[in-house]
């Protein structure tokens, strides 16, 4: 993450995104703010209010700029990635209503489906803990989806001195896939097999990673019964990141299901870092 598109306005949630980018792009990346209005009457009055924010961040102003575009913030959010090349977008989770407190917001939703980019969302309360204090937990499902997660993962992790974390819920494997059938079967039958195959599954993983990485990655994995996403969550309590990976051509439909990554999307205390197949890693 060193060149990063941030969403903003005046929800608690966009300023923590705000604040959480700028002490997660480091002191040689740089970070292009967002603010979409309705209308070009508001252009005027929402560029100062812009320009303020900017200098209030603390930012050297050759590592930010900003743009007010006019209509929908998500179309604004991809486009500006395109356009300069950003390696990520950050956004609030935004999602607030009386029956869903800790929802997902129309801005977030778009993004998952369109970021050509990994997307990182927060919300308030989250704390940059991008060193070597922190932790990336890395959801661990069975697709190229968990490759790309993977590799994000240990560029991040390898860079910042971080540990590593993976993690997998058992016994959510579909049905229809290379070998869902005989995962199922064995839930059924012999449950502590699928248990078994996974810890299998995931120490082989975790050696793979540290090889590759010489040495210099820390990585550990849990394998745990249930579904994905309150497992994920769980997992994440004290980490710094939790990523989890998505199909790029079908929208969020991932390693997971929709239900798991938009739980975890929900209710992990740390920002999560969704990325698309279709990134470089």
């Amino acid at each position: 993450m060193k060149h990063l598109v941030v969403g903003l306005d005046n929800s608690s949630d966009a300023e923590a995104s705000f604040t959480w980018a700028g002490g997660a792009v480091g002191s040689s990346g740089t970070i292009h703010v967002v603010h979409a209005v309705l209308s070009n009457d508001d252009r005027s009055a929402a560029e100062t209010w812009l320009a303020d924010r900017m200098v209030g961040s603390g930012i050297p102003s050759d590592r930010i700029t900003g743009e007010v575009v006019v209509g929908d913030p998500a179309d604004g959010l991809v486009a500006a990635a395109v356009r300069i090349g950003a390696d990520t977008v950050v956004v609030g989770a935004h999602g607030r209503s009386l029956l869903e407190p800790r929802s997902l917001g129309k801005v977030a939703v778009r993004l998952l489906a369109h970021s050509p980019v990994p997307l990182v969302v927060v919300r308030r309360g989250a704390v940059p803990r991008l060193d070597a204090t922190g932790t990336i937990v890395v959801g661990i499902g069975h697709s190229e989806a968990t490759s790309v997660a993977l590799r994000w993962a240990a560029t991040e992790a390898d860079e910042r001195g971080m540990a590593m974390s993976l993690v997998r819920a058992t016994g959510t494997r579909p049905l229809f896939d290379d070998a869902g059938l005989l995962e199922v079967l064995a839930y059924y039958l012999d449950p502590p097999t699928v248990r078994e195959w996974a810890e299998a599954d995931l120490a082989e993983l975790a050696a793979e990673i540290e090889r590759s990485a010489d040495g210099r990655l820390r990585v550990s994995w849990t394998a745990t019964s249930g579904r994905a996403g309150p497992r994920l969550v769980e997992a994440a309590a004290q980490a710094a990141l939790l990523v989890v990976g998505r199909h790029h051509d079908s929208g969020i439909t991932d390693h997971f299901t929709i239900g798991a990554l938009h739980h975890a999307l929900a209710h992990a205390p740390c920002p999560v870092v969704v990325v698309p197949t279709t990134t470089d890693g």
